[in-house]
């Protein structure tokens, strides 16, 4: 639920916009965060579901395969 915005003054909006950014952010889904993560992989190095869990702080090995099996970003995101 969003809050009432209507007494906020207008020259505040740009405040609005970012309090709004912040809430999205952290609500991306769990492979919205891997595909995020495995973007800063560099090109040509291989890395395994383990290591992306771990730093997701998660021990999701599998969840993050279908994360991955799932991937709409490919080939951008590998």
């Amino acid at each position: 639920m969003k809050p009432d915005i209507s007494n906020i003054p207008e020259d505040s909006g740009v405040e609005l916009i970012s309090m709004y950014q912040r809430e999205d952010e952290k609500m991306k889904t769990f492979a919205d965060k891997a595909y995020d993560l495995l973007r800063k992989v560099p090109k040509g190095y291989v890395t395994t579901y383990k290591e992306i869990a771990h730093g997701l702080e998660t021990r999701a090995y599998r969840g993050v395969g279908q994360a991955m099996r799932r991937n709409p970003y490919a080939p951008e995101v590998p």
